[in-house]
C-alpha cells in the first residue's frame, strides 16, 4: 500500500513538477517511505544473508505473487551491507541523489521552449514537448523531437520509442540525431532503424543512417551484419547491401570482394559491390579492385572505370600511382565511335499545335518509354540523362514540349557534350566523367569508354544537345501531348 501511494505522489509531481503541493507532497511520502523501509530492514537482511538456499526455495515456491520479488531481493543480496549502514543510506538517499534529482526536474521543467506548430508560434515547457513527442500527427512529433534536441535534453528514450515510427520522415531525424552518441548508446537505435527500412529504396532514410554513424561506421556496420545474420556476403538483404554502400567501411572489403567475384550473384549485385568498393576512401578497397581488374571477369571494364575515376578524387591521396600503371596499357584499350545525328532542319512538329491538345496520361506513360536510351524511366534505362521524375511538375506545359521538341534550345547544366576526334579519324561524343588521362567519356546509352588522351588529335564543346528530337525518335504531335501530361504528373 506503501508503494500506491508513493507513485501517487510521484504521479502528481511528474503532473506539476513547479506545484509546491506537489514537491511537498513527495517529499513527505518519501521520508515515510524511508522511515518504513529502516523499520522493515531486519527482515530485508534476514531474507537476503540468514536464510539458507534449501528454505528460501521452498518459501518462493509458496509465495505466490510475491515470488519474483523475493527472488530478486536473493540475487542482490551479496550486495547488503550491515544494518546500521543501510539504514544511514535509506535516510541519505532523502535528502541525497533523489532530492537533487528533483531540484533538476523542477528547475528544468521550468525551461520555456518556442516550437512551430500548424504555422504558429507556442511557447511550451519540456513536460509538455515530451506530451507531443506522442502525438497521433507525425509533423508534431517531429517538431517536437528536434524542440527536444535543441533543448540539450537526454533524447535517447525519445529516440528508441520514435525509431519504431510509423513516419520515415521521423526515423530519418531519429537517425541523424546519434551522430554524436556513442557506439554503445545507439547501436540498438540504428538496428531498428535498419529493421525499419522496408524493402524499397529510400536514399534519403540510408543517408541519414549513414550520417548519424559517422566516424563510427565500422562499429555500426559489424553490429547491424551480426544482429541481421549477414554473415555470409553472398546472402545478404538488399537493404544490407545498401546500408554496406553508405557506410563505407573498410571492414566490408574483403566481403565485398566476395560478391563481384561471384557467379550466384546478378550483374546488378555484383556491379554495386563494385561501386560500394569504389567509394570506401581505404587503400585496401582501391588494391582490392585493381587486382579485380586484372581478373578476366564479364565486368572487367566497370571495375577499370572506377579505378581511373577515384584515383584522381578520393584516392588520390592513397599513393596507388604505381599499381594503377599495372592496368594501363593505352594500347589494349578499344574506343568505339558513337555519335549523336543533327537534328534534321524540316521540323515536322509545330509546338503551338502539340500546346492546343489535349493529353492522355496513360498513353503518354507508355510512349515515354521511347526515351529509356538516355534517361531512366521507371528503374528502366541508364542514369545518362537529366532525371526526369518530378522536373516537369516545376514547368510551363510550353517549356516541357519545348525540351522533348527542341533539346538544343535549351541543355542542362551538367550534361553539355563534347566531341573527341580520334587519330584514327572517328568521332567519339558524349558527357566526360574524367578529363584527365585516360579520359573517361559517357556517350547515347549510358555507355562509357575510357580513351587515352595520346589517341585524341581534338577536342571541342558540342553547340547542341546530345538528345535525340521528338521528331528523330519518330514521335507524333499527339505522342508529345501525351507524354508532356503523364510528365505532369509523374513524381
Amino acid at each position: 500500500k506503501s508503494s500506491k501511494i508513493g507513485g501517487y505522489a510521484g504521479l502528481k509531481f511528474s503532473e506539476d513538477t513547479q506545484s509546491d503541493e506537489a514537491t511537498a507532497l513527495l517529499n513527505r511520502i518519501s521520508q515515510f517511505g524511508s522511515i518504513i523501509e529502516n523499520k522493515m530492514l531486519f527482515f530485508d537482511l534476514w531474507w537476503k544473508k540468514q536464510i539458507d538456499d534449501k528454505n528460501a526455495k521452498r518459501l518462493i515456491r509458496e509465495a505466490g505473487e510475491l515470488a519474483d520479488y523475493l527472488r530478486y531481493k536473493r540475487l542482490v543480496a551479496k550486495y547488503a551491507l550491515t544494518e546500521p549502514e543501510e539504514k544511514i543510506i535509506n535516510t541519505l538517499d532523502v535528502t541525497g541523489i533523489s532530492a537533487l534529482v528533483k531540484i533538476y526536474d523542477k528547475i528544468t521543467n521550468a525551461f520555456r521552449y518556442t516550437v512551430n506548430l500548424n504555422g504558429k508560434k507556442k511557447t511550451m515547457s519540456r513536460e509538455e514537448l515530451t506530451t507531443l513527442v506522442r502525438s497521433k500527427n507525425p509533423k508534431t512529433r517531429l517538431v517536437a523531437y528536434r524542440a527536444l534536441r535543441r533543448a540539450d535534453v537526454n533524447i535517447l528514450p525519445f529516440a528508441k520509442k520514435l525509431a519504431n515510427d510509423e513516419s520515415p520522415v521521423v526515423r530519418r531525424d531519429v537517425a541523424l540525431s546519434l551522430r554524436h552518441f556513442s557506439v554503445e548508446d545507439s547501436a540498438d537505435i540504428f538496428l531498428t532503424l535498419f529493421k525499419n527500412m522496408g524493402s524499397s529504396y529510400d536514399k534519403n532514410y540510408v543517408e541519414s543512417i549513414g550520417l548519424g554513424a559517422e566516424n563510427k561506421e565500422t562499429a555500426i556496420w559489424k553490429f547491424l551484419k551480426f544482429a541481421q545474420k549477414q554473415e555470409d556476403p553472398l546472402k545478404w538483404s538488399d537493404t544490407f547491401a545498401r546500408i554496406t554502400w553508405r557506410l563505407g567501411t573498410p571492414a566490408a572489403v574483403k566481403d565485398l570482394k566476395s560478391r563481384v567475384i561471384s557467379t550466384e550473384l546478378s550483374e546488378e549485385e555484383r556491379l554495386f559491390a563494385v561501386e560500394s568498393l569504389a567509394f570506401i576512401k581505404d587503400k585496401s578497397a582501391a588494391l582490392t579492385l585493381i587486382e579485380l581488374a586484372k581478373e578476366e571477369i564479364p565486368i572487367k571494364k566497370d571495375i577499370t572505370q572506377w579505378i581511373f575515376n577515384r584515383r584522381l578524387t578520393d584516392w588520390s591521396k592513397l599513393d596507388i600511382a604505381e599499381e594503377v600503371k599495372s592496368i594501363y596499357d593505352p594500347a589494349k584499350f578499344i574506343v568505339n565511335s558513337i555519335t549523336v545525328p543533327e537534328e534534321p532542319e524540316f521540323k515536322a512538329l509545330d509546338q503551338e499545335r502539340i500546346l492546343s491538345l489535349q493529353g492522355d496520361a496513360s498513353r503518354g506513360k507508355q510512349k515515354i518509354m521511347s526515351c529509356t536510351m538516355c534517361h531512366q524511366i521507371n528503374d528502366i534505362g541508364p542514369n545518362y540523362g537529366p532525371m526526369l521524375k518530378g522536373w516537369a511538375s516545376k514547368q510551363t506545359t510550353a517549356a516541357t514540349i519545348n525540351a522533348i521538341v527542341a533539346p538544343s534550345k535549351g541543355i542542362a547544366h551538367g550534361f553539355k557534350g563534347i566531341e573527341l576526334t580520334l587519330k584514327n579519324g572517328e568521332k567519339v561524343q558524349g558527357i566526360a566523367d574524367s578529363m584527365a588521362d585516360p579520359m573517361i567519356l559517357v556517350s547515347t546509352g549510358g555507355i562509357r569508354q575510357i580513351i587515352p588522351k595520346e589517341r585524341i588529335t581534338k577536342q571541342k564543346n558540342m553547340k547542341r544537345s546530345l538528345m535525340l528530337s521528338a521528331q528523330q525518335l519518330g514521335l507524333s504531335e499527339q505522342d508529345v501531348a501525351d507524354i508532356v501530361e503523364y510528365m505532369k504528373n509523374w513524381q
